[in-house]
């Protein structure tokens, strides 16, 4: 007998909704003299965190579309969760990078000013993500060297429920992709509009 699906709404998966673009902001703030005579490494990272920002948040977007798009389809719904999964990793690879160059940037002494209360947040969701995305990057590893438990996913995968995304014993809900994304984008927009003071 076949499984019955799941009833989703689209108020079921949480959305995010940040306007505008961090890229934007960069762009505005570079007219108006943002990055001039600013360290090399800090712009050179500037330029990518907010690039790598407004994809995760794109990536996270289209795979909520995606499961909507599923849910008020008839199609077998293997061809979407395919879709799916790719947008989710691509998400999650880029939060892991924007994190990397968040380091990066705090760490120089002529970098912007980012408030604790940001940096706490951060770091709450950072290592679950880290350990998901290096399990998506590392599976094969784990599945050749016998680390995959019985029933643990080979690849990321949705929950049955769709509030979450897992890979071996290793889950984050929806809910905390989106407080991560908004933080971060709330980090990213101090950084693209930040200015030397001279």
């Amino acid at each position: 007998m076949a499984e019955e699906k799941i009833k989703i709404k689209e108020d079921d998966i949480p959305d995010i909704n940040r306007k505008p673009k961090v890229i934007a902001c960069y762009l505005a703030g570079s007219l108006a003299g943002s990055g001039v005579g600013m360290d090399k490494k800090i712009e050179l990272s500037r330029k990518n965190l907010v690039r790598l920002i407004d994809k995760a948040i794109y990536e996270y977007k289209m795979a909520r579309e995606t499961i909507i798009e599923e849910f008020s389809s008839k199609e077998n719904g293997v061809i979407y969760i395919h879709i799916i999964i790719n947008h989710f990793e691509n998400c999650l690879n880029s939060i892991h990078r924007v994190f990397n160059l968040y380091e990066s940037i705090k760490r120089n002494q002529n970098g912007p000013y980012i408030d604790r209360s940001l940096k706490k947040l951060t770091k709450v969701h950072k290592d679950v993500v880290r350990k998901i995305r290096n399990m998506v990057e590392h599976i094969d590893d784990d599945i050749q060297n016998d680390r995959i438990q019985n029933g643990q996913a080979v690849a990321l995968r949705v929950t049955k429920d769709y509030k979450a995304i897992e890979i071996g014993d290793n889950s984050i809900k929806l809910t905390e992709v989106v407080d991560v994304l908004n933080h971060l984008y709330d980090i990213s927009r101090i950084v693209a509009n930040y200015k030397i003071e001279k």
